[in-house]
């Protein structure tokens, strides 16, 4: 143990071991999400990101910086809405092409194929809206919503562009064909379903 372990918390700790320990014994998600967040030790960074409750991971990933980590929870874990959001937050063009020809799941692979490109250069085929002015859009509606003090009860998920898993052409939301009785769109030129992965952000 190092002279600096005497004024850091026990999960800081340079023993590997005591700061596993450590670990077991916090029960609160926010701490939690701190030391994903900031741990140096991968051991004791995939301890406490297995001890969060479920249902805050995903959220949690989106804050994740370190690649290292990021990585293997696109290799190792199950659920495909964390890793998602891993491949979204990865900039390793090598290790995004590997992903994209040979994931198993293939929401996964379609996110890392459209990481390989610059979003904000994509255009809907259909009408040509261009990403960047929807993410514009997207932004000023936010803040309108925020002045009127209405966004924690308006859904604000906005309007985006989807890549067919399919064809590969690019439509935006609003030419997107509805699906009858369903929530689901599909493909305006080949209509075939849109998956999750479909979204590109």
């Amino acid at each position: 143990m190092g002279l600096f372990d005497l004024f850091k918390p026990a999960w800081q700790s340079s023993d590997r071991e005591k700061a596993m320990e450590a670990i077991k014994e916090i029960d609160d998600d926010e701490m939690l999400k701190k030391i994903v967040i900031k741990a140096s030790n991968q051991d004791v960074r995939k301890e406490a990101f297995q001890k969060m409750e479920e249902y805050l991971r995903e959220d949690t990933v989106k804050e994740i910086t370190d690649e290292v980590f990021l990585k293997e929870l696109v290799l190792t874990e199950e659920d495909y809405g964390i890793r998602i959001e891993a491949v979204r937050k990865i900039k390793d063009k090598t290790f995004l092409k590997e992903v994209a020809s040979n994931d198993t799941d293939e929401d996964v692979r379609l996110v890392a194929a459209i990481k390989l490109t610059n979003p904000q250069d994509f255009n809907c085929k259909k009408c040509g809206v261009s990403k960047a002015n929807l993410d514009k859009q997207n932004y000023e509606k936010e803040a309108r919503l925020k002045q009127m003090g209405t966004a924690g009860f308006i859904n604000m998920s906005g309007r985006g562009l989807l890549k067919c898993p399919k064809c590969g052409e690019i439509a935006c939301d609003k030419c997107a064909l509805d699906l009858p009785g369903r929530s689901e769109k599909s493909c305006p030129f080949c209509q075939e379903t849109y998956i999750w992965g479909s979204v590109i952000k």
